[in-house]
């Protein structure tokens, strides 16, 4: 079980994010929303009795690791993945329920006091690094008037960031905040250009319409051929 509350300081609690074996928190995040609808899967459709049980569990382990992540992005992502497959394919959803509801419980009680109350910030009330969020965004802003067709250059907004951030603020906030912009539209709009922006808003449409669209496949071909489709949801 991996040291979430790694000390109580005087200005708060530090808390060690899940990661395993990636650099980041939200990168494990994007992983185990991939394979949750699998496991989901697997626990509804496929194998022995005993097989259902422990995809059951493993698709707990997965929810548990997912709360530990505290990357807000990987839950919306994970509801979402699960929900756009789910709900056309008229899974069982009392099963699903009880598998997420048991998941999330035992992730709660697993947490150490000062943890849970990490964790109830962050699911209801701005953080203090949040500001410096707002600082990129607006940053990234600037970026694109300026540069609204090519942007400042892949890679670059770290870079650049000074260029176009207000001096008042720019060398208060915490230099990781400035990697990048916290949003992967502006992300691209800044660094790319806008037609890169668009292009990839188009893509994700197109994706979530024929993600909705393939329940047909369920029908059609069975479960089976259909496994892909929540994989890329989550993903999506």
């Amino acid at each position: 079980m991996i040291e979430l509350c790694q000390a109580v300081e005087p200005g708060g609690v530090s808390v060690v994010r899940a990661s395993a074996a990636f650099d980041h928190p939200n990168v494990l995040g994007t992983f185990l929303i991939g394979i949750l609808p699998a496991a989901l899967f697997f626990m509804l459709h496929r194998g022995s009795h005993q097989s259902r049980i422990l995809s059951g569990g493993a698709a707990i382990a997965i929810i548990i690791a997912l709360v530990y992540t505290f990357s807000r992005s990987a839950w919306l992502g994970g509801l979402v993945g699960v929900s756009l497959v789910v709900l056309p394919l008229r899974w069982s959803w009392s099963r699903i329920a009880g598998v997420v509801v048991g998941g999330l419980v035992l992730a709660v009680i697993l947490l150490p006091p000062e943890a849970k109350q990490v964790l109830l910030n962050r699911t209801g009330t701005a953080q203090p690094y949040d500001s410096g969020r707002l600082y990129s965004w607006h940053t990234a802003g600037s970026m694109i008037a300026a540069h609204p067709l090519l942007g400042v250059g892949p890679g670059m907004f770290h870079h650049r960031y000074a260029a176009y951030a207000d001096k008042s603020e720019v060398y208060k906030q915490n230099p990781l905040h400035h990697m990048d912009a916290h949003n992967t539209f502006l992300d691209l709009a800044a660094e790319g250009g806008l037609p890169v922006c668009l292009a990839f808003v188009a893509l994700m449409v197109a994706a979530l319409i024929h993600l909705v669209g393939a329940a047909d496949l369920w029908q059609a071909r069975g479960p089976t051929i259909s496994l892909g489709i929540p994989l890329l949801a989550g993903c999506v």
